[in-house]
Order: structure tokens, then sequence, then C-alpha cells
């Protein structure tokens, strides 16, 4: 049997339920659709504890490129994907 239990996003949608969606009452489903969105939009970039409570942005920003960990794609073969492609054609 398959079970389709995924606990964080139940934990997301009890969460969203109970900030937004049961204090609402929408009169257009324009209306749900901005509110939800914008509700969706602060939550992805609220502070997060798992990142020494910064923002994604926040930490995104002390990324810097690095040349030499950089893989480029394009030296690949198909052995490093564990993939056999056929290319007889």
């Amino acid at each position: 049997m398959i079970s389709f239990h995924l606990p964080p996003t139940e934990s997301w949608f009890g969460q969203f339920k109970k900030r937004c969606a049961w204090r609402a009452e929408w009169e257009t489903i324009d209306q749900a659709r901005k509110e939800i969105a914008d509700y969706i939009d602060t939550y992805h970039h609220r502070p997060h504890s798992g990142i020494g409570y910064r923002t994604p942005t926040e930490l995104a920003a002390t990324w810097r490129p690095n040349p030499e960990t950089q893989m480029n794609l394009a030296t690949l073969t198909d052995n490093d994907h564990g993939v056999h492609v056929n290319q007889s054609h």
C-alpha cells in the first residue's frame, strides 16, 4: 500500500488555514487568489530558523560564484549521469 502522508505539506496547509483561509471572507475568486498569493509570497520570504533567521534573499546575497567548483554541464558524459544513450542514430 502506498502512503501519501506528507507531514511538512500537511503542516504548511494547517498553518495556512489558521493564518489566512479561516480568517478571510473573500467576495470574489480574484480577491481570494490575490490574498492567497500574498500569503504564500510572505511565507516564502520570511526569516527561517534553519538559515540563521535570515530571509532566503538575504542568504542568497551571501553566495558568491566559485568558478573552480561550478560544473560545466557540456563536459559531462552519459556515464556521468548513470544513463546509457544510444547515439547510433
